[in-house]
C-alpha cells in the first residue's frame, strides 16, 4: 500500500511537471512583451508620480514571474557536458558569491557569513551546474534567516562509502516535523514570495550529480547537507 500510494504520488508529481513546463514555454514571451511595453510607457514625459510607481512595481512582479518560469524550465534540463574533477568546498564557495552578486546590498543588512570550509577530495561534478544548486540552498537559508541572524558554511566528516560531506546552516529558523519530508516538493513552500521550486530544483541537480540532500533540525536553525559517495571520487 505505501509503495502503492508513493508511485500515485510520484505519477501525479510527473504530470503537474509536464504541464507547468509546457506553460512554461507559454508564458516566457507575453511576459518579455508586457515588460517591454511596460518599460515603453515608463519613458513618456509628463507621467503622473503615481503612474510612475506603478510601473516600477509592474516591472518588479514581472520579474519575480519570469523567476518562477525560469526555475520550471532549468528542472527540465539534464546534466550538460561531462563533469570535470571538482572541490565541494570551492563550488559551494563559488555558490555563495553568486548568491550575493544577486541579493545585493541586502545580504549583508540580514545576515552574516561563517565559513568553516576546510579542503574536500577532488569529485567527479559537472561544477556550473552544481554551483547553481548550492546557490539555492544559500539563497534558501538566506531568505529564512531573521535580521541578525547567522549562516555558517561547515565541511562534515565523510561516513561511511562517503567521499565529502558538507552543510549550509542558518540560525532563527525551523521546520515543524510533519513539514520535513515535503519541503523538496515542487511548489511546496513555508514562504509568502517563495515559488517552491528553489529546493526542488537543488536536489535535482545534486542527485543527477551523484548526490544527496537532506535537512537537518537543531536547537539553534536548519541545515541542509549534501553528501557525495566514493564513487565519485577523481583521484584514488
Amino acid at each position: 500500500r505505501e509503495l502503492s500510494a508513493h508511485l500515485r504520488r510520484t505519477d501525479q508529481l510527473a504530470s503537474l511537471g509536464t504541464f507547468a513546463l509546457g506553460l512554461a514555454h507559454e508564458l516566457r514571451n507575453p511576459l518579455g512583451a508586457v515588460k517591454g511595453l511596460s518599460q515603453l510607457l515608463g519613458l513618456e514625459r509628463h507621467l503622473p508620480p503615481r503612474a510612475a510607481e506603478y510601473l516600477g512595481r509592474m516591472a518588479q512582479e514581472i520579474d519575480r514571474v519570469d523567476g518562477f518560469v525560469s526555475q520550471l524550465l532549468q528542472l527540465s534540463e539534464r546534466p550538460i557536458g561531462p563533469p570535470t574533477p571538482t572541490r565541494l568546498d570551492e563550488v559551494l564557495r563559488q555558490a555563495v558569491r553568486d548568491a550575493r552578486e544577486e541579493l545585493g546590498p541586502e545580504w549583508t543588512a540580514r545576515a552574516r557569513l561563517v565559513d568553516a570550509l576546510t579542503p574536500t577530495p577532488p569529485l567527479w561534478l559537472e561544477r556550473e551546474r552544481l554551483a547553481a544548486a548550492l546557490a539555492q540552498i544559500v539563497k534558501n537559508a538566506w531568505h529564512f534567516t531573521p535580521p541578525g541572524g547567522v549562516i555558517t558554511l561547515r565541511s562534515l566528516p565523510p561516513g561511511p562509502a562517503e567521499a565529502a560531506a558538507l552543510a549550509v546552516h542558518n540560525t532563527g529558523s525551523a521546520i515543524a516535523p510533519h513539514l520535513r519530508e515535503r519541503i523538496f516538493e515542487p511548489f511546496f513552500s513555508t514562504g509568502e514570495r517563495s515559488t517552491g521550486l528553489g529546493l526542488t530544483f537543488a536536489r535535482e541537480i545534486i542527485v543527477q550529480n551523484g548526490g544527496s540532500l537532506q535537512v537537518q533540525v537543531d536547537a539553534d536553525g536548519v541545515a541542509f547537507v549534501v553528501r557525495f559517495g566514493t564513487d565519485r571520487e577523481a583521484q584514488s
